[in-house]
C-alpha cells in the first residue's frame, strides 16, 4: 500500500471518530528553564522538531559558558567551585539570569558558535530552522526574564531566516508564570510555586493551535489518560527522574506514528521532588556556613548529620504542587481526548547531588551538565531526544504499572 493511501486511511479514521487530524511530527514547549531548553532542542534537533513554544524563555546559547568560566576560576583561586555559588559576581546561575533575563537587551546571538557546532555535526543543519514554527509568550511584569527577551528571541529566529508568519508573539501584564484560563490558581501577577496562574488566557491552547494544527478540539480529559512512563533511558543523567508523564488517547497508544507528539518542559521548582520547606532549610544552612565557604573549606553536610537539610533524604512529593499540577492544570490536557495528540511531560529530579549546582530542579540551559550542554552530546539534550524517539516509536513499552 502506498504512503499516499495510508495517509488517506488515517485521515478517514480520524474523521470517523470525530478527531482533528494533525500531522505526525514533534513539537516542544516549556516555561522558564523548560522554555530555554525547548529553544535549545529546537536548534540542536531542528531536523526532527517542527515547532517550539516558549513561555518566559530565551534564545539558544544566551547563557554562554559561565559554568566553564567558574570551574576555570576555581582552579586558580583560593575558593573552590561550590563556594563561588555564594557570590553573585561569580555565581553562574546569577550571571546567566543577568545576561538572559535582567540584561536581555544587551545579550547577542553567537552566530559563529552556531556555525561551528553545525559544521562539527553537534547540532543539525541550521537551514532547518527556517522551516519551523515558533510561539513566544512573555509576561510584561516578569521579574526573572526581562520582557525585552521576547524581541531578542524573535530576532534570533528572523536571523535564522524564519518567515515572520511562522512566529507568533503573545503577551500579558503577567509575572514569571504560565497563564491559563482556569480558575483557582495563582493570580496573574503572582510569581510563586506552582507557577501556573489564572489569567483568562489559554496559552497551552495557543501553543498547540499554532504549532500543531488549527482548530484542535478541546474537552476535559478523563483520568485514565495520564500515564507514568519510564525515563530510565541509556545514559540516564542523575538530574533526571525515573519517571515522567504521558497524556494520550487509546488510538495514539496503539498507532503512535499516526499521532503528533508535543513535549512540554516544566520550569524550576515545578517537578515532583521540589519541596519549598526543604529548599528554605538548605538556603539557611548555606547562609550559616557561608564564612567557611569563602576560605575554600566548603563542604556539603551529609545525610548522616542531624543538622543537615538532607536528613531525612529528599523523597517524592505527594502534595501535587509540583509537576503533576502543571500536567493537570496548565491546559494541555484538554486537547488529548479529541485529537490525535500525545503530550509528554518529562521530569527532572532533585537529589543531594543537585546542591548547590541545581537545587531547584531546572533544566540545564546554563551548563550545569557540562560544556556540551548546547549540543547533541549534552547529557540532558541527548537523553531528552532519546526519550522523545522512544515515545514516538512505542509509548506502551514505556508505561509503568
Amino acid at each position: 500500500m502506498s504512503h499516499f493511501f495510508k495517509n488517506l486511511i488515517v485521515i478517514f479514521l480520524q474523521t470517523c471518530v470525530g478527531q482533528a487530524a494533525v500531522e505526525s511530527k514533534v513539537t516542544v514547549s516549556g516555561i522558564s528553564s523548560g522554555a530555554f531548553m525547548a529553544a535549545q532542542l529546537g536548534v540542536i534537533y531542528s531536523d526532527e522538531i517542527s515547532g517550539v513554544g516558549t513561555v518566559a524563555g530565551g534564545f539558544y546559547g544566551c547563557a554562554g559558558n559561565h559554568f566553564q568560566q567558574m570551574h576555570q576560576l576555581s582552579k586558580v583561586n583560593f575558593m573552590n567551585d561550590k563556594a563561588l555559588f555564594l557570590l553573585n559576581v561569580f555565581n553562574p546561575f546569577y550571571k546567566a539570569v543577568q545576561s538572559c533575563g535582567v540584561s536581555a537587551e544587551t545579550t547577542n546571538l553567537d552566530v559563529k558558535l552556531l556555525r561551528q557546532y553545525a559544521a562539527q555535526k553537534l547540532i543539525a543543519d541550521t537551514e532547518n530552522i527556517k522551516n519551523q514554527k515558533f510561539y513566544i509568550f512573555q509576561g510584561s511584569k516578569d521579574q526573572v526574564v526581562h520582557p525585552k527577551m521576547q524581541m531578542q528571541l524573535q530576532d534570533f529566529y528572523l536571523q535564522m531566516k524564519v518567515p515572520p508568519e511562522n512566529i507568533q508573539l503573545s503577551s500579558l501584564p503577567s509575572a514569571h508564570t504560565f497563564p491559563t484560563d482556569q480558575d483557582n490558581l495563582n493570580s496573574c501577577t503572582e510569581q510563586a510555586v506552582p507557577y501556573i496562574s489564572s489569567c483568562h488566557k489559554n496559552v497551552a491552547g495557543e501553543i498547540l493551535n499554532f504549532l500543531v494544527a488549527l482548530d484542535l478540539l478541546r474537552s476535559k480529559m478523563s483520568e485514565p489518560r495520564i500515564y507514568r512512563v519510564n525515563q530510565n533511558m541509556e545514559n540516564h543523567p542523575v538530574t533526571i527522574s525515573d519517571y515522567g508523564y504521558l497524556l494520550t488517547n487509546q488510538q495514539c497508544l496503539e498507532a503512535p506514528q499516526s499521532c503528533h507528539l508535543h513535549v512540554v518542559l516544566h520550569g524550576c521548582e515545578m517537578n515532583d521532588s521540589f519541596d519549598g520547606a526543604f529548599d528554605q532549610k538548605f538556603q539557611r544552612t548555606v547562609f550559616t556556613d557561608g564564612p567557611l565557604n569563602l576560605t575554600g573549606v566548603y563542604r556539603m553536610r551529609s545525610e548522616y548529620d542531624p543538622l543537615s537539610p538532607f536528613s531525612p533524604s529528599i523523597s517524592e512529593r505527594n502534595d501535587q504542587m509540583g509537576l503533576l499540577t502543571f500536567v493537570l492544570r496548565s491546559g494541555f490536557s484538554d486537547y488529548v481526548e479529541k485529537n490525535n495528540l500525545m503530550i509528554l511531560f518529562p521530569q527532572t529530579q532533585i537529589s543531594q547531588s543537585s546542591y548547590p549546582y541545581n537545587p531547584k530542579g531546572c533544566w540545564d540551559w546554563v551548563g550545569t551538565s557540562g560544556e556540551k550542554y548546547l549540543t547533541n552530546q549534552g547529557p540532558e539534550t541527548s537523553w531528552l531526544m532519546q526519550l522523545i524517539r522512544s515515545v514516538r516509536k512505542n509509548p506502551k513499552k514505556l508505561i509503568l504499572n
